[in-house]
């Protein structure tokens, strides 16, 4: 409990860093947002979207926005049956060869039945989203002076931490406990301050389409009436509805995720998501290739 508890006060404090970064040393900031942005191109999939928009993939939404953007591809049926409740069938005319890999991997898990591994699947879009080349490399001067800038407040921390144990507890086990947490919680915060320095800055394609989906969202909320829509207007909608959802405009998903998703599957991938990517992991967490065995999914 106490090293999940540091990693959680790490994160914060990473991403405290973070929004200091961004902006006094405006590196991330991004300007002159257009009001609007009606006819966006949507060559990536709603999964790459929400990564490029969010910094990460968000199982219900991005699952359940693929399994929708798979049915305006034609490439699947998407209904409710007399019990109401949410069913996908394969199309008669699939085309797995049109599909978008990360699409395919749903694709040959809820429709052709293989085993999914959640894992895979967020590696399978973020090697294709490290493809697409959004990342900013910055200067290594400007790296190793945050880094040193970061190790200087953890030990102006520690060195608060270990005064207030030498005053109310003067005890050796307290003593070196503490000395091993600082040390623990120093090493975790400067690897994450590191992978975030590599990992969230845009470069200038990556800026351009940060400004055109936030306009597209903007577009939605204001001229649209899509987020207080259910998902079966997506025959209104179409295209825009699964984008709708990866960009957190319309959050009608859970039934879908719930009637289509096996319950198995639910339980696996949520337990991954939060207790993996979001308290131990998530500084950690590296844009990676994905494992040989999905290769096929890039055919």
């Amino acid at each position: 409990m106490v090293i999940l508890f540091t990693l959680f006060i790490g994160n914060f404090i990473v991403e405290i860093l973070y929004k200091l970064i961004t902006k006094y040393r405006n590196i991330n900031s991004i300007r002159d947002i257009a009001e609007l942005e009606r006819d966006i191109d949507l060559k990536y999939s709603p999964a790459i979207v929400s990564l490029l928009y969010d910094n990460k993939i968000e199982p219900k939404k991005d699952i359940v926005a693929t399994i929708l953007n798979l049915y305006i591809k034609k490439q699947i049926l998407f209904y409710k049956n007399t019990d109401g409740k949410y069913v996908i069938e394969p199309n008669k005319n699939v085309k797995k060869k049109e599909m978008l890999p990360e699409e395919r991997y749903i694709f040959t898990w809820l429709i052709e039945g293989k085993n999914f591994n959640y894992k895979n699947w967020v590696n399978i879009i973020k090697t294709e989203y490290k493809e697409l080349d959004f990342k900013k490399i910055l200067p290594l001067e400007t790296r190793n002076f945050i880094l040193i800038e970061t190790m200087l407040i953890c030990l102006i921390l520690e060195v608060i931490e270990m005064s207030i144990i030498l005053i109310y507890f003067r005890d050796n086990f307290w003593i070196i406990a503490a000395g091993i947490l600082g040390i623990l919680f120093l090493i975790g915060i400067v690897l994450a301050t590191n992978n975030m320095l590599k990992n969230r800055f845009f470069n200038s394609i990556g800026k351009k389409e940060i400004k055109k989906w936030t306009s597209f969202k903007r577009f939605m909320y204001k001229y649209t009436l899509i987020k207080d829509s259910d998902v079966e207007s997506i025959l209104i909608y179409e295209k825009y509805m699964p984008y709708s959802i990866a960009l957190n405009v319309n959050k009608d998903y859970k039934k879908i995720w719930k009637d289509v998703i096996p319950k198995k599957d639910r339980i696996i991938i949520m337990l991954h998501y939060y207790l993996l990517e979001n308290i131990i992991l998530k500084p950690m967490l590296k844009i990676g290739n994905i494992d040989e065995t999905n290769k096929l999914y890039f055919e």
